[in-house]
């Protein structure tokens, strides 16, 4: 089987959408969505969504604070 593209995105709009919906669907098989998850401790979902938080905010605030350089 050929490998044609990466799983992950490489833009990072696009990438904030892919982790946002990994995130809410690794939360959501973890917190009782049949059939749930159990073999992912609690913890480590903490921290996906905290993650996942810091990397949105830190994208927002790259888009609309920092000033685009002329190339």
């Amino acid at each position: 089987m050929a490998h044609t593209q990466d799983f992950v995105p490489s833009r990072d709009a696009e990438l904030d959408g892919w982790l946002a919906n990994l995130t809410s669907y690794v939360d959501g098989k973890t917190t009782g969505a049949s059939p749930a998850w159990t073999h992912i401790p609690a913890a480590k979902v903490t921290d996906l969504k905290q993650r996942n938080t810091d990397w949105h905010t830190a994208l927002t605030y790259a888009i609309e604070q920092l000033p685009l350089k002329d190339k």
